[in-house]
């Protein structure tokens, strides 16, 4: 199964932030503002899933984490702000609402003194994940030192995915819960890659793009209107989940309220 979802993937058009595409449902995509702004030239199980102005933004002693990756990293999720349409296009998917922009994401972390780090996570394909227990979110230690810009803003991307996990203040999660923040990823992505083309157009091969954040942009915005990849790729990963979790309610018309669930 998983060979057919990959095979299916790769078939996909890349996506193209500034050009909108019709889709063939009453779900339109959202038409794309075309204005870019240049980025600054700067020196799980998992509940997955560049600084654009880091010359000028300061921050706080209570917002700094520990490592300059993750305060870059931060600092493009401040700016984050869903594109017109994106949010009830996403709502029509049958998504909960779980942040209004980036920087609400970014406000929880600060708020609730959620630390952020580089460190080892629960398997070689986990990117990010999030520890109740121990307030954190954990990014995939692989990632640690990069200069690579895409890769920074897709660690951005992986926190407000994890953030919509934190907000809950519980350890637990469902296929409806996991649907919602891959939405969030995916909400931040298209952002990026709007407001930073010329950094997608010569992103390199790292896995949390083409297998992570990057990925989930394609299988939300695929024009197939029954989204049969993406359904696919959330059993693959999360099949074995319940439908739904607190604060995560499955409705009836949500893209995953008919999947069923594997054996654990």
């Amino acid at each position: 199964m998983a060979n057919n979802i990959n095979s299916y993937i790769s078939t996909l058009p890349v996506y193209q932030a500034t050009t909108a595409t019709a889709m063939p449902s009453a779900i339109n995509l959202p038409e794309q503002s075309s204005q870019t702004q240049p980025l600054e030239n700067g020196s799980a199980y998992v509940k997955s899933y560049v600084s654009p102005q880091i010359n000028k933004t300061q921050l706080s002693k209570a917002q700094t984490q520990n490592d300059p990756v993750i305060n870059q990293a931060i600092s493009a999720l401040k700016e984050v702000k869903f594109l017109p349409g994106d949010m009830e296009y996403m709502k029509k998917l049958g998504v909960n609402s779980i942040f209004d922009s980036g920087e609400d994401a970014a406000k929880l972390i600060k708020d609730r003194g959620i630390k952020v780090e580089f460190g080892p996570v629960d398997g070689p394909k986990v990117h990010a994940q999030w520890e109740e227990n121990g307030n954190k979110i954990i990014i995939n230690e692989k990632y640690k030192n990069t200069t690579d810009k895409a890769v920074i803003l897709a660690i951005s991307e992986a926190m407000i995915h994890e953030a919509g996990h934190a907000k809950d203040n519980d350890d637990l999660s469902s296929k409806q819960e996991e649907f919602d923040c891959l939405a969030l990823n995916t909400l931040a992505n298209r952002y990026h890659q709007q407001t930073y083309p010329e950094v997608f157009a010569n992103a390199g091969n790292s896995a949390i793009l083409n297998d992570g954040v990057g990925l989930y942009t394609k299988l939300f915005f695929d024009p197939d209107p029954d989204k049969k990849a993406l359904k696919a790729r959330i059993m693959e990963k999360y099949g074995t989940l319940d439908q739904e979790s607190p604060n995560h309610p499955c409705s009836a018309g949500s893209l995953v309220s008919n999947l069923g669930t594997t054996n654990k």
